[in-house]
């Protein structure tokens, strides 16, 4: 079963801050893994730990801005739901550079962008 999370976001605008909410979506098997990524938007951004089998989160952007901080929140999202305490990297790209394999749960991304452990130690 697929999980959904939302994100709150405070935004600084010239009329002032403004919260914007954003969806996560959280794989939680194989065969869900593999349905997110279908189903998602080419622009989404799909995160996954570096080294390690995890879930697939995917952040639903709906052509808006994603700032640093959102990715780094998004990001540490995969140690909750792994379970488990790794300190490994988390990479991210948009799903149209995901490709997915016949193997279930099994993708091949392109274009990633690696967020080290450390930078997202604020957030667990």
């Amino acid at each position: 079963m697929v999980k959904k999370e939302i994100i709150k976001v405070t935004q600084n605008t010239l009329s002032g801050p403004i919260e914007k909410e954003y969806t996560i979506l959280i794989g939680e098997n194989a065969k869900d893994n593999t349905e997110l990524v279908k189903e998602s938007d080419p622009d989404d951004i799909w995160f996954h730990l570096e080294k390690e089998s995890s879930p697939h989160i995917i952040l639903k952007t709906d052509n808006n801005y994603i700032s640093q901080e959102l990715l780094k929140q998004t990001a540490s999202k995969l140690y909750k739901y792994k379970n488990q305490h790794y300190l490994d990297n988390v990479i991210y790209t948009q799903v149209k550079n995901v490709r997915i394999t016949k193997t279930p749960g099994l993708v091949v991304p392109s274009n990633i962008t690696v967020i080290n452990y450390n930078k997202l130690k604020k957030y667990l």
